[in-house]
């Protein structure tokens, strides 16, 4: 079967990562997978980059996936559609199959266009930004799709089709490496003493970064060896470092860019910060939860799906920003909770979020 997913680029993130699990499973079952980057003007020149740094193309293209790079500039931007209905022209898919908002619209657009047999949109996460006139054109492209596919649960109820995120356990732990917890520290200059918090997320509003940040000065008045690690880059990066400034807490809130080596930082780290407003079904969760690094999240919609409060990780009001705090001195206050949380919490991944269920999921309803 030949498939074609399309994605806005291939930065850092949990649809790209989902993207790219997908694509790569589908390859190693023998389809002839093609993933187009709609935003992305180039692939980048990764020769002289750094281990920690190279981009999740890279992956795609060592697994034997075709990567397309369609340029588009604008929000409306007639000559990329063009290019994209030229790419899906050359291929000839079985299969569409469009991720997030841009490639929704564009993507379907064209492969219908170009007489895709199959179309596939998906949705990650309930968007608040969504209006009515956005609405419109997702019942509008709905109607000439297959179907449209899920993350969370939210959205079973207007018929799309749920399928859980996948997580390569395997690959996980081989990427976490063999360092010492005390040699992973030295890098940032922390000690092994030290109590880590991370926080992997793009610098962008609706991860509400502000109020981990917030959280740590709560953190840091019950244990002073505290330090913040905040995994991830965006437009808010600079407005987020004058809020540490204000705060005064360079000394222990670190920012360490987008990486490619979270799980490894992952395995020095005490417990992992959800502070998102909105979610899908988060990939940094679900990749803590399988290396056994307990997890505070806000309580939202899409990780209540899957966390249950003092079974396998901790939910914490949105509103209550001191409850990150409360609930991390808890973990280190209580003799055995972390040995259950992290036991429960890798159960959940083995029983609910298997790689290859999820591959089988989506390839089952690509021949359907």
């Amino acid at each position: 079967m030949k498939i074609l997913q399309i994605i806005p680029n291939m930065a850092r993130g949990g649809a790209e990562r989902q993207c790219v699990n997908l694509s790569l499973g589908l390859a190693r079952r023998g389809h002839d997978v093609h993933v187009a980057l709609l935003n992305q003007i180039k692939l980048e020149n990764n020769s002289n980059a750094p281990a920690h740094s190279k981009p999740l193309s890279d992956e795609l293209l060592d697994g034997g996936v075709k990567v397309y790079c369609i340029g588009k500039r604008f929000k409306i931007d007639p000559l990329a559609f063009i290019r994209l209905c030229d790419v899906i022209s050359d291929i000839r898919p079985d299969v569409a199959h469009t991720w997030l908002f841009a490639p929704n619209c564009y993507g379907r657009s064209a492969a219908k266009l170009c007489g895709v047999p199959k179309i596939y949109g998906n949705e990650r996460c309930l968007n608040p930004w969504k209006s009515k006139p956005f609405e419109l054109i997702d019942s509008i492209l709905n109607r000439f799709s297959t179907a449209v596919t899920t993350n969370t649960k939210s959205f079973e109820k207007n018929g799309y089709v749920f399928i859980p995120n996948g997580v390569d356990v395997n690959k996980l732990i081989d990427q976490s490496g063999r360092e010492s917890r005390a040699d992973i520290l030295s890098e940032f200059g922390l000690k092994p003493t030290a109590y880590v918090i991370v926080c992997v997320a793009r610098l962008w509003h609706q991860k509400r970064l502000k109020w981990a940040i917030w959280s740590m000065d709560v953190m840091r008045r019950m244990h002073p060896d505290a330090h913040l690690l905040i995994i991830g880059d965006g437009p808010q990066r600079n407005r987020l470092m004058r809020y540490r400034q204000l705060y005064q807490s360079e000394e222990y809130v670190h920012f360490l860019g987008a990486r490619s080596d979270v799980p490894r930082i992952l395995r020095a780290a005490d417990v992992l910060w959800l502070t998102s407003l909105y979610e899908g079904q988060p990939n940094a969760v679900l990749e803590a939860m399988a290396l056994g690094v307990p997890t505070v999240s806000a309580h939202i919609p899409a990780v209540e799906e899957f966390i249950t409060h003092e079974e396998n990780g901790f939910l914490v009001d949105p509103n209550d920003i001191p409850g990150f705090a409360r609930w991390s001195t808890h973990l280190l206050e209580i003799p055995g909770l972390k040995e259950k949380i992290v036991s429960n919490a890798q159960e959940t991944i083995h029983q609910k979020f298997d790689l290859e269920t999820m591959v089988s999921a989506y390839e089952n309803l690509y021949q359907s």
